[in-house]
């Protein structure tokens, strides 16, 4: 298991991924003026970050009590 130290991320989205995705998608890459729309809709998508990871760990109880964890 690594070790988490608070200044360590936890998610990163990297630019080739995306590229990647939209190769996938779109069957081309993502042009700067796209790749920066997708960068401010995943920016949007996670401005209620605290949300997201309370679900999380709300995850991680169910799971505890059922004793996967």
């Amino acid at each position: 298991m690594p070790t988490y130290s608070p200044d360590n991320p936890i998610f990163m989205i990297y630019v080739g991924d995306v590229q990647n995705l939209a190769k996938e998608k779109l069957g081309r890459e993502l042009d700067e003026f796209e790749l920066h729309t997708v960068q401010k809709g995943i920016e949007g998508g996670f401005c209620d970050w605290h949300e997201v990871v309370g679900y999380a760990i709300n995850e991680l109880e169910g799971l505890r009590e059922e004793g996967l964890l």
